[in-house]
């Protein structure tokens, strides 16, 4: 949102301030200004306006490119840095599915003692409990590579 301002003040700081002719006219005693002459014998008041920023200090050609690079690398930076805030929210998301998985499966498991079916259910459980420790981490391995890529543009 800064950088709106900032571009709006750069947008004023060009704008030309030049001074707008009025013109005073007087008949039967009364004065009325206007921005067209009235008559032959009207006034001309030149007006300059105030508090306008003159276009002496403003910035040159190459000056401006350099701003809007400026401003487009920030605004890619920034997109950036939501896609990375997004992926370590996916991070924490498949961690806590993986966690909440693998909490069901050992208390299936401790269900599953005391004879033999259940002796071969907890080898299947071991099982299923490392293929959802395997899968989260696929998932989470790539979604930091990704940060990582994001990262190295930043750079």
């Amino acid at each position: 949102m800064k950088w709106n301002y900032f571009l709006f003040s750069i947008l004023v700081m060009n704008v030309n301030a030049s001074p707008t002719p009025v013109y005073k006219c007087e008949s039967d005693d009364k004065v009325t200004f206007s921005d067209e002459p009235c008559s032959d014998k009207a006034l001309k008041i030149i007006v300059v306006p105030k508090n306008v920023i003159k276009n002496n200090n403003a910035p040159t050609k190459k000056e401006n490119l350099e701003i809007q690079h400026q401003i487009s690398k920030h605004i890619h930076d920034e997109n950036i840095d939501l896609r990375v805030a997004h992926l370590k929210a996916q991070i924490e998301k498949v961690k806590v599915g993986r966690d909440h998985k693998l909490l069901k499966l050992k208390s299936n498991k401790k269900l599953a003692q005391n004879n033999l079916a259940g002796a071969t259910w907890q080898s299947s459980i071991s099982q299923e409990m490392a293929a959802v420790v395997e899968s989260a981490d696929t998932e989470i391995r790539i979604f930091e590579n990704e940060i990582k890529r994001l990262q190295s543009l930043k750079e």
